[in-house]
């Protein structure tokens, strides 16, 4: 294995353990290898410069996990339901970017930023205070306006 790969393998590993650590919702142990494989599958050849692991509600009422992965040349999104079931990941190609935009929702009690990529979009909604979530999403606009204008 190529010092690149490991140093990914590690980074992925570190990913996964973070999802671990969240104590809502309790993802099954049992579900490690598949969710491991599902982000070294969606990664793929690209170097991780980010990635943001929280809990987050999926669908209609349903306690889960999301992933967002940064890399060289993708955004990932991916999404962990708390119970049994599949994995569900998405990837835009970071030279697809053609905006991102944020509102206050709701009273400004949360924020609702909209990624978009080419003809598709990544909705999240947070809360304002969540200060990790921002600053992901301000580099990850970074990176994919510095592809299109290295493109």
């Amino acid at each position: 294995m190529s010092e690149m790969e490991k140093t990914k393998q590690e980074a992925i590993s570190r990913i996964v353990d973070e999802i671990y650590l969240l104590q809502t919702p309790k993802v099954a142990d049992s579900r490690r290898t598949q969710i491991q494989e599902s982000l070294t599958t969606s990664i793929n050849g690209g170097v991780i410069q980010k990635h943001l692991v929280i809990s987050a509600t999926i669908g209609t009422d349903k306690g889960g996990v999301l992933v967002y992965v940064l890399t060289d040349v993708k955004f990932i999104k991916i999404e962990i339901g708390s119970q049994e079931g599949n994995v569900l990941a998405s990837s835009y190609i970071l030279s697809t970017f053609t905006g991102i935009t944020r509102e206050f929702i709701e009273n400004g009690s949360r924020i609702s930023i909209n990624i978009t990529f080419g003809p598709n979009s990544v909705i999240l909604r947070y809360a304002p205070s969540n200060q990790k979530i921002t600053d992901f999403f301000q580099d990850v606009e970074k990176l994919a306006s510095s592809k299109l204008s290295n493109a």
